[in-house]
């Protein structure tokens, strides 16, 4: 995690380490059509929305957070890391995904 990362993401990291929880990172912006349909449809999804109640998930607004952006190499969005529990970006997302593959993902992140 950057040194100058914003305080609501050292609290959200802070909260997932402490709880053993993994970690959904969207880089995302109001204008980007994929990213608020990756929201609206896919995160709303019903299976898709209770498999996220286990896991920490931050939303970093790429106009308001350019620099933490940078610190994670994020050239475009959607931009989603999918970071077990232990900390490692065991996936990545950059366009819109439907809610059965993404759901999919979400379920790898969780402790057998």
């Amino acid at each position: 995690m950057p040194d100058d990362a914003p305080a609501f993401f050292v609290e959200a990291m802070g909260r997932a380490k402490r709880d053993g929880r993994p970690v959904i990172i969207d880089f995302w912006a109001e204008w980007c059509a994929p990213c608020n349909k990756l929201k609206a449809v896919t995160m709303a999804n019903s299976e898709v929305a209770e498999a996220l109640g286990g896991v920490e998930v931050i939303f970093v607004d790429l106009d308001e957070y350019p620099q933490l952006a940078k610190a994670y190499a994020v050239k475009s969005i959607p931009y989603v890391f999918f970071v077990k529990a232990n900390g490692s970006i065991v996936d990545r997302l950059k366009q819109f995904e439907e809610a059965v593959p993404f759901l999919e993902r979400v379920k790898g992140l969780q402790v057998p």
